[in-house]
């Protein structure tokens, strides 16, 4: 019985390979054509961490302040990005942003706004506007309903598309607006 001596990098190629490519365990294996096992006994020689949740000395991509990432963050974002830009700090992100970028606030949207004025009663923050061209930029007091919830907003859309299919004695009730802009423009 002949042996074939298994084939791995070198110590510190290895390191590399698992800690800043960051290749799994079985990823090294499939590419030197090695048993699993044997790789992760190789890292456990090397005293090479091994396990996923293990820390990575990262640089912030802005102001190079050293910190510690977790291995599988670093994955996590190399493959949706194809590339790792980290940030120490939501001041270093936006700063690294070319346009003005800043943390959300709630706004009012300028239908709230236009809503608002023509509202027989206070625009609450759960009513939802509803444009009925299904155009945002058409702000038109006509084209602008007022729905009482998220909720029933959601179940007239559902039954606009429901009703297109079912002929017209089976059709279901759509629930009505608290609010039409047709109101307004009326008195």
């Amino acid at each position: 019985m002949v042996y074939r001596k298994r084939r791995l990098p070198g110590p510190e190629k290895l390191r590399k390979i698992y800690l800043e490519d960051l290749l799994t365990g079985r990823e090294i294996a499939k590419k030197y054509k090695v048993n699993q096992s044997y790789v992760y006994a190789e890292l456990r020689r090397l005293k090479i961490p091994s396990k996923e949740a293990c820390n990575i000395p990262v640089v912030c991509s802005l102001c190079k302040k050293k910190f510690i990432v977790q291995r599988h963050r670093v994955k996590a974002i190399k493959k949706r990005t194809r590339s790792f830009n980290h940030y120490c700090s939501q001041k270093c992100y936006q700063t690294s942003r070319k346009s003005s970028y800043s943390i959300k606030k709630r706004t009012t949207s300028s239908s709230r706004t236009i809503v608002s004025h023509h509202l027989p009663f206070r625009l609450t923050s759960k009513m939802i506007v509803h444009h009925v061209n299904n155009n945002s930029h058409d702000l038109d007091i006509g084209n602008l309903w007022v729905f009482k919830s998220q909720a029933s907003h959601a179940i007239y859309h559902h039954r606009i598309r429901i009703n297109k299919n079912l002929p017209e004695d089976d059709k279901l009730k759509l629930p009505e607006p608290l609010w039409k802009g047709t109101d307004a423009t009326s008195s």
